[in-house]
C-alpha cells in the first residue's frame, strides 16, 4: 500500500467505525501513525492502552497539522461541522475524507465549506457495523470482506481518491464507487428502510399487540424471526435521526413504495389469494436466499457470483414500437475504449458505458489495482487514471446489436417509430451492421448523433450479402439473419469460412424451430428466408439454448410478427442486457423474464 506508506492517519471520531479504521490501520502497519481526536477521553485513552493509536487529544487543533489523511468518522449532521473546524488548519496536501451513511449532503457541505480544496475530499461509506456502539465495540476486521463506497466527484484528484482506496483496501474491504445521488437511493432502501421498520415493528407491537399495562408480555412469546428481524432497533437512536434526516427524500421515496406493496398483500390476504401469496413469497426467497449465500461466503464481487439458472422470455405481442431511448455501448467496444484512456492516462466521463456482467467484472479487478473508477451510474463512469483531474467526457455509441433488433421489431408495426438518443455516441457515421440493413431496405436514418428507427417496405427481391472477414461480429451476423427473417426478403449472406460455422453452431436453435435458415448452395454463407415468403407458422415457442444474444433477436422478430410466445434458453438474459426489459416497456413492449426450473 505504497499511498499510505510514511503517512499520518488522522480519525475524528473514535467509535465503532472510527475504532475499527484505527484498530485495522495499525495491525497492518502500513501507516506511519494513527492519531484520534474526539469528545470522550475515556474512549481515546482505552485506545491508546490497547495500541490502536498513537496519540490523542480532544483539541482538532493540536492534531489537524500533523495529519497527512484525516477520516471524519462522526454522525452524518455533524460531518459539516467538523469539516468548518479542520478546514483552516488543513495542509496544502491533506486528503479528507469521511464515513458517513448519507452523501449527498456531505458533498455539498464539503463544496460550501472546502472551495477548491474539495478537490482533496473524498467521501466514502463503510458498509458495516452493527448495533453496537462506541469503541469498545470495534475490531480491526470489522471490515473485512465488506463493501465501502466512495462517491467521487469530478473536481476529485486522482490521487487523493486512490490514496483513499488505499487506506480502506488495506483493512480488506471491497472498495466501489458511484455517485452520491445514487448512493442515497440505494442505501435509502438497504439499509435506512430496514432500521425505519424494525423500529416501527418494536413500538407496533408494544402499542397495539401488548396490553396497555403490560406491554412487554409480548415479548415473552417472541422467537428467532423476531430476534433477527428486530436486532438493528438496538442501534443508536441519535445517529439514525440524523441519518433519516439527511436523506429524508429518498426514505420516503422508498418508504412509499414499501406501503404500496403492503396495500397489495393486505389485498391478497383478503382475498385470500394463496397462490399469488405463495409466488411473491417464493420470488422474495429466491432474492434472499442468493443473497445470503454470497455474503456469507464474503462474495463481494460480481464476478464471484455464482451464475443464476437460465432464463426465460415471455414476448407478448405489441400493437408498435415508439418512443424515446438510451442505449449502452457493447461491453466489447467499451471496454477496448475504456483500455485506451487507462493507457493514455487523464480523467474522464463516459456516457452510455454499459453495467452487464462482463464490463462489470473488468471495472471491478481494476479497483482491486487501485484504479479509481466511479460507476457506471445511469451509464456515466467516471475514470481518474491519471494525475490531471481535468475532466474530459466522450460519449460511446450504442449497441448496432440491439439497435438492429428495435430496427426489426418495428418494421412491420404501423405507426412505429423509435429513436435512440446519442446512439452513435462520438462517432459520424453508422456503424456496418446498420449500414448494411439500411441498404437491404429497413428504415434506420441519423439526426445529429441520433439513430432513429421506423417502419418500412422491405423488398421482394433476393439479396446477396457479401460480409467482409472482420467487419462484423457474430452478433452483429444474428442481427443479419433476424434482419432476413422478417418482410419479403430472400438474403444470401456471405461469410469467411471460421465466421460461417460459428454463426450456423449457433443458429441451431432456430433451424430445430423450423425457421427458414439454411446454408447456400456452395456452402459460403446462410440463406435466409422471411417468414411470409417461405409460409413458415411462427412457432409459439423457441429453446435459444442458453445464448442470450440469440433470445433477445428471437425477441425482436417476434415483437415484428405480433406473436405471443415462449423463448426459453435466454441464459443470463438480465446480466447480458441489463434494463432491456424495461425499455422495452417503456416502448410499448412487455417482455417478462422468469428464471427456469432446471429438470
Amino acid at each position: 500500500m505504497q499511498h499510505l506508506e510514511g503517512k499520518t492517519v488522522l480519525i475524528v471520531g473514535l467509535g465503532l467505525i472510527g475504532g475499527s479504521v484505527a484498530r485495522g490501520l495499525t495491525a497492518a502497519g502500513h501507516c506511519a501513525r494513527v492519531l484520534a481526536c474526539g469528545r470522550d477521553e475515556s474512549q481515546l485513552q482505552a485506545a491508546l492502552l490497547d495500541g490502536s493509536i498513537h496519540a490523542f487529544s480532544t483539541d482538532l487543533r493540536t492534531l489537524v497539522p500533523e495529519a497527512d489523511i484525516i477520516l471524519i468518522a462522526t454522525p452524518t449532521l455533524t460531518v459539516v461541522r467538523m469539516l468548518e473546524q479542520i478546514a483552516p488548519l488543513l495542509g496544502e496536501n491533506t486528503i479528507v475524507t469521511d464515513a458517513a451513511s448519507v452523501k449527498a449532503n456531505v458533498i455539498a457541505d464539503a463544496r460550501a465549506v472546502l472551495g477548491t480544496r474539495v478537490s482533496r475530499f473524498i467521501a466514502g461509506h463503510p458498509i458495516a457495523g452493527s448495533e453496537q456502539s462506541g469503541y469498545a465495540a470495534s475490531r480491526s476486521d470489522l471490515y473485512q470482506n465488506r463493501k465501502v463506497i466512495l462517491t467521487p466527484i469530478p473536481e476529485n484528484d486522482p490521487l487523493a481518491l486512490r490514496t483513499v482506496m488505499a487506506l480502506w483496501q488495506c483493512l480488506g474491504a471491497d472498495v466501489r464507487a458511484m455517485n452520491a445521488q445514487r448512493h442515497d437511493q440505494v442505501l435509502a432502501g438497504t439499509s435506512h428502510l430496514p432500521h425505519l421498520l424494525a423500529y416501527t415493528l418494536v413500538n407496533t407491537l408494544v402499542e397495539s399487540v401488548g396490553e396497555a399495562d403490560r406491554s412487554q408480555q409480548v415479548f415473552d412469546y417472541a422467537a428467532g424471526g423476531f430476534a433477527d428481524f428486530s436486532r438493528i432497533a438496538s442501534s443508536d437512536p441519535v445517529m439514525w435521526r440524523d441519518i433519516f434526516l439527511a436523506n429524508r427524500d429518498a426514505t420516503v421515496a422508498v418508504l412509499d413504495s414499501y406501503m404500496v406493496d403492503l396495500q397489495q398483500m393486505r389485498a391478497l390476504l383478503l382475498r385470500a389469494d394463496g397462490d399469488a401469496l405463495q409466488a411473491r413469497f417464493g420470488q422474495a426467497k429466491q432474492v434472499r436466499d442468493d443473497f445470503i449465500r454470497r455474503y456469507r461466503k464474503g462474495q463481494c464481487s460480481v464476478s464471484e457470483t455464482a451464475p443464476p439458472a437460465s432464463e426465460a422470455l415471455s414476448v407478448t405481442a405489441a400493437v408498435r414500437v415508439y418512443g424515446r431511448c438510451r442505449l449502452s455501448a457493447d461491453s466489447e467496444s467499451a471496454l477496448a475504449r475504456l483500455d485506451e484512456i487507462l493507457q493514455a492516462g487523464g480523467t474522464w466521463q463516459l456516457e452510455s458505458f454499459p453495467d452487464d456482467r462482463l464490463t462489470l467484472q473488468r471495472l471491478q479487478a481494476l479497483r482491486m489495482q487501485t484504479v479509481p473508477i466511479s460507476g457506471p451510474d445511469k451509464g456515466s463512469l467516471l475514470v481518474f487514471a491519471g494525475d490531471d483531474n481535468v475532466m474530459q467526457q466522450a460519449c460511446l455509441p450504442a449497441d448496432p446489436v440491439q439497435i438492429a433488433a428495435l430496427a426489426i421489431a418495428a418494421v412491420s408495426l404501423a405507426g412505429s417509430g423509435v429513436r435512440v438518443i446519442a446512439g452513435l455516441g462520438d462517432s459520424g457515421q453508422l456503424p456496418e451492421l446498420l449500414d448494411t440493413m439500411q441498404g437491404i431496405g429497413y428504415s434506420i436514418q441519423l439526426d445529429g448523433q441520433d439513430v432513429l428507427v421506423g417502419t418500412a417496405s422491405l423488398p421482394d427481391e433476393r439479396l446477396v450479402l457479401n460480409v467482409p472477414a472482420d467487419t462484423v461480429t457474430e452478433d452483429q451476423c444474428l442481427a443479419l439473419v433476424t434482419a432476413g427473417l422478417v418482410g419479403l426478403q430472400v438474403l444470401d449472406i456471405r461469410l469467411d469460412d471460421s465466421l460461417r460455422d460459428r454463426v450456423w453452431q449457433r443458429l441451431q436453435p432456430w433451424v430445430d424451430a423450423g425457421l427458414a435458415i439454411e446454408p447456400s448452395a456452395d456452402n459460403d454463407g446462410v440463406v435466409v428466408s422471411g417468414i411470409h415468403r417461405g409460409g413458415v407458422a411462427v412457432p409459439g415457442g423457441i429453446d435459444c439454448g442458453g445464448d442470450s444474444a440469440l433470445a433477445m433477436l428471437t425477441t425482436a422478430w417476434l415483437i415484428a410478427m405480433q406473436k405471443t410466445a415462449e423463448v426459453s434458453g435466454a441464459g443470463e438474459f438480465r446480466l447480458r442486457y441489463p434494463g432491456l426489459v424495461a425499455i422495452l416497456g417503456q416502448l410499448g413492449v412487455s417482455v417478462t423474464v422468469r428464471t427456469e426450473v432446471m429438470s
